[in-house]
Protein backbone atom coordinates (compact mmCIF):
# COMPACT_ATOMS: atom_id res chain seq x y z
CA UNK A 1 0.00 0.00 0.00
CA UNK A 2 1.18 3.32 -0.87
CA UNK A 3 0.16 6.07 1.13
CA UNK A 4 1.01 9.73 1.42
CA UNK A 5 0.38 12.11 4.06
CA UNK A 6 0.68 16.04 4.79
CA UNK A 7 -0.20 18.40 7.48
CA UNK A 8 -1.71 21.64 6.47
CA UNK A 9 -3.95 24.18 8.06
CA UNK A 10 -5.82 25.92 5.23
CA UNK A 11 -8.48 25.40 5.90
CA UNK A 12 -8.01 24.71 9.73
CA UNK A 13 -9.88 21.88 11.33
CA UNK A 14 -10.41 20.30 8.06
CA UNK A 15 -9.29 16.76 7.32
CA UNK A 16 -9.28 15.21 3.69
CA UNK A 17 -8.77 11.78 2.58
CA UNK A 18 -8.57 10.25 -0.82
CA UNK A 19 -8.47 6.70 -1.90
CA UNK A 20 -6.37 6.25 -5.30
CA UNK A 21 -6.77 3.12 -7.21
CA UNK A 22 -4.51 2.91 -9.71
CA UNK A 23 -7.11 1.17 -12.65
CA UNK A 24 -10.05 2.19 -14.32
CA UNK A 25 -11.98 1.33 -17.03
CA UNK A 26 -8.81 0.58 -19.08
CA UNK A 27 -8.36 -3.00 -17.15
CA UNK A 28 -11.50 -4.30 -17.91
CA UNK A 29 -12.03 -7.45 -20.04
CA UNK A 30 -14.46 -7.54 -22.99
CA UNK A 31 -17.34 -9.08 -20.75
CA UNK A 32 -16.41 -6.46 -17.91
CA UNK A 33 -16.96 -3.00 -19.63
CA UNK A 34 -18.50 -0.64 -17.01
CA UNK A 35 -17.38 -2.57 -14.26
CA UNK A 36 -15.07 -0.23 -12.99
CA UNK A 37 -17.67 2.50 -12.79
CA UNK A 38 -20.39 0.96 -11.46
CA UNK A 39 -18.18 -0.89 -8.46
CA UNK A 40 -17.86 3.29 -7.25
CA UNK A 41 -21.49 3.46 -7.15
CA UNK A 42 -21.74 -0.03 -5.25
CA UNK A 43 -19.19 0.92 -2.63
CA UNK A 44 -21.10 3.69 -1.25
CA UNK A 45 -24.22 1.61 -0.53
CA UNK A 46 -22.56 -0.63 1.68
CA UNK A 47 -19.30 -2.21 3.29
CA UNK A 48 -17.96 -4.83 6.00
CA UNK A 49 -18.42 -2.15 9.02
CA UNK A 50 -20.89 0.62 7.31
CA UNK A 51 -24.06 -1.66 5.69
CA UNK A 52 -26.56 -0.02 3.47
CA UNK A 53 -26.55 3.64 3.52
CA UNK A 54 -24.70 3.66 6.89
CA UNK A 55 -21.72 5.05 5.27
CA UNK A 56 -23.01 8.11 3.59
CA UNK A 57 -25.28 8.63 6.52
CA UNK A 58 -22.00 8.75 8.80
CA UNK A 59 -20.18 11.39 6.89
CA UNK A 60 -23.22 13.59 6.66
CA UNK A 61 -23.95 13.29 10.09
CA UNK A 62 -20.49 15.16 10.76
CA UNK A 63 -21.87 18.21 8.33
CA UNK A 64 -20.42 16.96 4.93
CA UNK A 65 -22.62 16.99 1.73
CA UNK A 66 -22.80 14.11 -0.78
CA UNK A 67 -21.56 15.03 -3.82
CA UNK A 68 -20.08 17.80 -2.60
CA UNK A 69 -17.61 16.93 0.22
CA UNK A 70 -18.06 13.00 -0.34
CA UNK A 71 -17.44 11.86 -4.18
CA UNK A 72 -16.08 9.71 -6.30
CA UNK A 73 -14.78 9.64 -9.95
CA UNK A 74 -14.21 6.79 -12.63
CA UNK A 75 -11.32 7.24 -15.39
CA UNK A 76 -9.78 5.62 -17.69
CA UNK A 77 -6.57 4.54 -15.43
CA UNK A 78 -7.83 5.51 -12.19
CA UNK A 79 -11.31 5.23 -9.61
CA UNK A 80 -10.62 7.94 -6.96
CA UNK A 81 -12.37 7.99 -3.39
CA UNK A 82 -12.86 11.51 -1.63
CA UNK A 83 -14.16 12.82 1.18
CA UNK A 84 -13.30 15.86 3.81
CA UNK A 85 -13.93 15.63 7.45
CA UNK A 86 -13.96 18.23 10.80
CA UNK A 87 -11.06 17.93 13.09
CA UNK A 88 -12.62 20.08 15.77
CA UNK A 89 -14.84 17.42 17.37
CA UNK A 90 -13.92 13.92 18.54
CA UNK A 91 -10.81 14.17 16.34
CA UNK A 92 -9.36 10.83 17.26
CA UNK A 93 -13.04 9.00 16.32
CA UNK A 94 -13.18 10.95 13.33
CA UNK A 95 -10.30 9.92 11.75
CA UNK A 96 -10.59 6.68 12.85
CA UNK A 97 -13.87 6.19 11.44
CA UNK A 98 -12.76 8.21 8.13
CA UNK A 99 -9.47 5.49 7.59
CA UNK A 100 -11.96 2.39 8.12
CA UNK A 101 -14.30 3.76 5.61
CA UNK A 102 -11.14 3.62 3.29
CA UNK A 103 -10.07 -0.05 4.16
CA UNK A 104 -13.53 -0.95 3.46
CA UNK A 105 -13.86 0.64 0.25
CA UNK A 106 -10.16 -1.03 -0.74
CA UNK A 107 -11.04 -5.00 0.91
CA UNK A 108 -14.50 -5.03 2.31
CA UNK A 109 -17.19 -3.16 -0.49
CA UNK A 110 -20.72 -5.44 -0.14
CA UNK A 111 -21.92 -6.47 -3.53
CA UNK A 112 -25.21 -8.43 -4.11
CA UNK A 113 -28.17 -9.14 -6.67
CA UNK A 114 -30.36 -6.07 -5.02
CA UNK A 115 -27.83 -3.79 -4.99
CA UNK A 116 -26.99 -4.05 -8.21
CA UNK A 117 -29.95 -4.06 -9.98
CA UNK A 118 -31.12 -0.51 -7.71
CA UNK A 119 -27.98 0.93 -9.28
CA UNK A 120 -28.45 0.38 -12.85
CA UNK A 121 -31.25 2.93 -13.13
CA UNK A 122 -29.27 5.72 -11.54
CA UNK A 123 -26.26 5.01 -14.12
CA UNK A 124 -28.26 4.61 -16.95
CA UNK A 125 -30.11 8.25 -16.13
CA UNK A 126 -26.32 9.41 -15.54
CA UNK A 127 -25.02 7.95 -19.20
CA UNK A 128 -28.18 9.70 -20.82
CA UNK A 129 -27.05 13.07 -19.01
CA UNK A 130 -22.77 12.57 -19.92
CA UNK A 131 -21.83 14.95 -22.28
CA UNK A 132 -17.97 15.56 -22.55
CA UNK A 133 -18.71 19.05 -23.95
CA UNK A 134 -16.17 18.45 -26.99
CA UNK A 135 -18.04 17.90 -30.33
CA UNK A 136 -14.78 16.61 -31.61
CA UNK A 137 -13.70 14.16 -28.58
CA UNK A 138 -14.48 10.82 -30.65
CA UNK A 139 -11.65 12.05 -33.49
CA UNK A 140 -9.47 13.30 -30.48
CA UNK A 141 -9.98 9.83 -28.09
CA UNK A 142 -8.18 8.03 -31.06
CA UNK A 143 -9.00 4.37 -32.37
CA UNK A 144 -7.29 2.27 -29.76
CA UNK A 145 -8.44 0.89 -26.89
CA UNK A 146 -9.72 4.42 -25.16
CA UNK A 147 -12.06 4.28 -27.54
CA UNK A 148 -13.71 0.96 -26.40
CA UNK A 149 -13.53 1.65 -22.71
CA UNK A 150 -15.23 4.66 -21.71
CA UNK A 151 -15.61 4.67 -18.13
CA UNK A 152 -19.99 4.92 -18.11
CA UNK A 153 -19.80 2.13 -20.81
CA UNK A 154 -22.85 1.89 -22.57
CA UNK A 155 -26.51 0.57 -22.05
CA UNK A 156 -25.86 -2.46 -23.16
CA UNK A 157 -22.87 -2.73 -20.49
CA UNK A 158 -25.16 -1.57 -17.81
CA UNK A 159 -28.07 -3.61 -18.03
CA UNK A 160 -25.92 -6.58 -18.28
CA UNK A 161 -23.74 -5.70 -15.25
CA UNK A 162 -24.05 -9.04 -12.41
CA UNK A 163 -22.86 -9.22 -9.35
CA UNK A 164 -20.53 -12.14 -10.56
CA UNK A 165 -18.63 -9.36 -13.16
CA UNK A 166 -18.28 -6.76 -10.19
CA UNK A 167 -16.56 -9.07 -7.72
CA UNK A 168 -14.24 -10.43 -10.36
CA UNK A 169 -13.19 -7.02 -11.32
CA UNK A 170 -13.12 -5.88 -7.63
CA UNK A 171 -11.02 -9.10 -6.91
CA UNK A 172 -8.75 -8.81 -9.82
CA UNK A 173 -7.76 -5.03 -9.35
CA UNK A 174 -8.74 -3.51 -5.57
CA UNK A 175 -5.61 -5.04 -3.99
CA UNK A 176 -3.16 -2.98 -1.29
CA UNK A 177 -0.53 -2.88 -4.62
CA UNK A 178 -2.65 -1.12 -6.25
CA UNK A 179 -4.01 1.80 -4.05
CA UNK A 180 -2.97 5.08 -2.90
CA UNK A 181 -3.62 6.86 0.27
CA UNK A 182 -3.72 10.49 0.89
CA UNK A 183 -4.70 11.96 3.96
CA UNK A 184 -4.33 16.16 4.00
CA UNK A 185 -4.79 18.50 6.85
CA UNK A 186 -5.08 19.09 10.24
CA UNK A 187 -3.52 15.90 11.31
CA UNK A 188 0.38 14.53 12.79
CA UNK A 189 1.38 12.95 10.23
CA UNK A 190 3.28 10.41 12.95
CA UNK A 191 0.23 9.29 13.96
CA UNK A 192 -1.90 8.98 10.85
CA UNK A 193 0.63 6.78 10.34
CA UNK A 194 0.73 4.73 12.67
CA UNK A 195 -3.13 4.58 12.41
CA UNK A 196 -2.79 2.81 8.70
CA UNK A 197 0.05 0.78 9.58
CA UNK A 198 -2.26 -0.67 12.17
CA UNK A 199 -5.69 -0.48 10.09
CA UNK A 200 -4.96 -1.42 6.88
CA UNK A 201 -2.15 -4.25 7.84
CA UNK A 202 -4.63 -6.80 8.24
CA UNK A 203 -5.63 -6.40 4.71
CA UNK A 204 -4.46 -9.65 2.50
CA UNK A 205 -2.94 -8.64 -0.59
CA UNK A 206 -4.86 -10.47 -3.65
CA UNK A 207 -2.95 -12.26 -6.45
CA UNK A 208 -1.05 -9.37 -8.08
CA UNK A 209 -2.43 -8.48 -11.80
CA UNK A 210 -0.28 -6.75 -13.76
CA UNK A 211 -2.08 -2.90 -14.71
CA UNK A 212 -1.06 -2.53 -18.64
CA UNK A 213 -0.73 0.46 -19.94
CA UNK A 214 -2.24 1.80 -23.22
CA UNK A 215 -0.65 4.51 -24.91
CA UNK A 216 -3.40 6.54 -26.86
CA UNK A 217 -3.07 5.44 -30.17
CA UNK A 218 -3.85 7.40 -33.66
CA UNK A 219 -3.99 5.95 -37.33
CA UNK A 220 -1.76 7.64 -39.67
CA UNK A 221 -2.46 10.79 -41.83
CA UNK A 222 -4.95 13.51 -41.14
CA UNK A 223 -8.05 13.06 -39.86
CA UNK A 224 -10.91 15.66 -40.55
CA UNK A 225 -14.50 16.05 -38.38
CA UNK A 226 -16.86 19.04 -39.43
CA UNK A 227 -19.43 20.46 -37.22
CA UNK A 228 -21.94 22.70 -38.52
CA UNK A 229 -24.39 25.20 -36.69
CA UNK A 230 -26.85 27.51 -38.58
CA UNK A 231 -26.37 30.15 -36.29
CA UNK A 232 -22.67 30.90 -36.08
CA UNK A 233 -21.77 33.59 -38.45
CA UNK A 234 -17.86 33.19 -38.36
CA UNK A 235 -15.85 29.31 -38.70
CA UNK A 236 -13.29 28.23 -36.42
CA UNK A 237 -10.82 25.53 -37.45
CA UNK A 238 -8.62 23.37 -35.52
CA UNK A 239 -5.27 22.04 -36.43
CA UNK A 240 -4.37 19.15 -33.97
CA UNK A 241 -0.96 17.60 -33.37
CA UNK A 242 -0.84 14.43 -30.86
CA UNK A 243 2.51 14.10 -29.73
CA UNK A 244 4.27 12.43 -26.48
CA UNK A 245 4.03 14.06 -22.93
CA UNK A 246 6.53 15.51 -20.57
CA UNK A 247 5.25 13.94 -17.03
CA UNK A 248 6.91 15.91 -14.38
CA UNK A 249 8.92 14.02 -11.81
CA UNK A 250 12.25 15.27 -11.62
CA UNK A 251 13.75 19.17 -11.96
CA UNK A 252 15.03 18.11 -15.83
CA UNK A 253 11.11 17.34 -16.55
CA UNK A 254 9.70 20.49 -15.13
CA UNK A 255 12.06 22.60 -16.95
CA UNK A 256 11.66 20.99 -20.35
CA UNK A 257 7.70 21.34 -19.29
CA UNK A 258 8.63 25.09 -19.01
CA UNK A 259 10.02 24.96 -22.15
CA UNK A 260 7.37 24.11 -24.28
CA UNK A 261 5.13 26.59 -22.04
CA UNK A 262 7.89 29.35 -23.46
CA UNK A 263 7.78 27.99 -26.80
CA UNK A 264 3.63 28.62 -27.10
CA UNK A 265 4.11 31.97 -25.42
CA UNK A 266 6.78 33.05 -28.30
CA UNK A 267 4.49 31.37 -31.16
CA UNK A 268 1.54 33.47 -30.14
CA UNK A 269 3.36 36.79 -29.55
CA UNK A 270 4.87 35.99 -33.13
CA UNK A 271 1.24 35.51 -34.12
CA UNK A 272 0.02 38.41 -32.65
CA UNK A 273 2.79 40.74 -34.52
CA UNK A 274 2.12 39.19 -37.28
CA UNK A 275 -1.77 40.02 -37.10
CA UNK A 276 -2.74 36.36 -37.77
CA UNK A 277 -6.50 35.22 -36.19
CA UNK A 278 -4.48 32.11 -34.94
CA UNK A 279 -4.28 30.62 -31.33
CA UNK A 280 -0.90 28.09 -30.27
CA UNK A 281 -2.25 26.14 -27.43
CA UNK A 282 -0.42 22.66 -26.12
CA UNK A 283 -1.97 20.37 -23.21
CA UNK A 284 -1.84 17.22 -21.77
CA UNK A 285 -5.10 15.27 -23.26
CA UNK A 286 -4.78 11.62 -22.06
CA UNK A 287 -2.76 8.71 -21.17
CA UNK A 288 0.95 9.38 -23.35
CA UNK A 289 -0.27 12.56 -25.38
CA UNK A 290 -0.16 16.28 -25.20
CA UNK A 291 -2.45 18.25 -28.07
CA UNK A 292 -0.70 20.67 -29.67
CA UNK A 293 -3.63 23.12 -31.03
CA UNK A 294 -3.31 26.27 -33.69
CA UNK A 295 -7.39 27.60 -33.09
CA UNK A 296 -8.17 29.81 -36.33
CA UNK A 297 -11.10 31.61 -36.70
CA UNK A 298 -12.32 33.54 -39.93
CA UNK A 299 -15.25 34.95 -41.47
CA UNK A 300 -15.73 32.38 -44.27
CA UNK A 301 -13.69 29.36 -46.16
CA UNK A 302 -11.33 32.12 -48.26
CA UNK A 303 -10.09 33.76 -44.95
CA UNK A 304 -9.29 30.87 -43.00
CA UNK A 305 -7.50 29.05 -45.87
CA UNK A 306 -5.35 32.31 -46.59
CA UNK A 307 -4.87 32.21 -42.62
CA UNK A 308 -3.71 29.05 -42.53
CA UNK A 309 -1.33 29.24 -45.09
CA UNK A 310 0.32 32.53 -43.72
CA UNK A 311 0.04 30.57 -40.61
CA UNK A 312 2.58 27.79 -41.86
CA UNK A 313 4.68 29.99 -43.67
CA UNK A 314 5.45 31.92 -39.89
CA UNK A 315 6.21 28.39 -38.54
CA UNK A 316 8.39 27.16 -41.56
CA UNK A 317 10.35 30.53 -41.30
CA UNK A 318 10.99 30.36 -37.42
CA UNK A 319 12.22 26.58 -37.72
CA UNK A 320 14.63 28.01 -40.27
CA UNK A 321 15.72 31.51 -38.97
CA UNK A 322 14.32 31.58 -35.27
CA UNK A 323 13.45 34.26 -33.19
CA UNK A 324 15.32 37.87 -32.88
CA UNK A 325 17.54 38.52 -30.11
CA UNK A 326 15.67 41.27 -28.69
CA UNK A 327 12.48 39.61 -29.86
CA UNK A 328 13.49 36.33 -27.84
CA UNK A 329 14.37 38.59 -24.43
CA UNK A 330 11.20 40.31 -24.64
CA UNK A 331 9.40 36.88 -24.79
CA UNK A 332 11.64 35.80 -21.74
CA UNK A 333 10.78 38.31 -19.49
CA UNK A 334 7.16 38.37 -20.42
CA UNK A 335 7.67 34.50 -19.20
CA UNK A 336 9.44 35.18 -16.44
CA UNK A 337 7.13 37.55 -14.63
CA UNK A 338 3.91 35.36 -14.97
CA UNK A 339 5.94 32.56 -13.07
CA UNK A 340 4.77 33.73 -9.19
CA UNK A 341 6.10 32.40 -5.96
CA UNK A 342 4.22 29.62 -4.67
CA UNK A 343 3.39 29.98 -1.00
CA UNK A 344 2.59 26.43 -0.44
CA UNK A 345 1.42 27.74 3.41
CA UNK A 346 -1.95 29.22 1.49
CA UNK A 347 -3.08 26.43 -0.66
CA UNK A 348 -6.31 24.04 0.60
CA UNK A 349 -5.81 20.89 1.66
CA UNK A 350 -7.89 19.22 -1.49
CA UNK A 351 -5.44 21.51 -3.99
CA UNK A 352 -2.58 19.41 -2.22
CA UNK A 353 -4.75 16.15 -2.94
CA UNK A 354 -5.22 16.58 -6.38
CA UNK A 355 -1.51 17.06 -7.20
CA UNK A 356 -0.85 13.90 -5.24
CA UNK A 357 -3.37 12.08 -7.18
Amino acid sequence: LHYLILENSSPASRVEFRLVMRVGSLQELENQKGSAHFLEHVAFGGTTHFPQNSLVEYLESLGMKYGLDINAVTGFDRTVYMFAVPADYEKEKTIDHSLLIMKDWLGGISINKDKVEREKGVILQELNGYDVGDDFYSLKIGDGRYNNRMPLGDIHDINSMTPEKLRDYYETWYSPSNASLVVVGDISPKEIEKKIKKEFSTLKNRKKSSIIAYPLDYQKGIHIKEVKDSLLDKATVELIIPHPTVVVKTMPDAVKKAQGNLLILALNKRFRARKLNVYASDHWYLSDKNHFVLSIKGNDKTEIIETISQTISELHFLIANGWHKEEFLEVKNDFLAGLDEDDNQDRYSSDWCDDFI
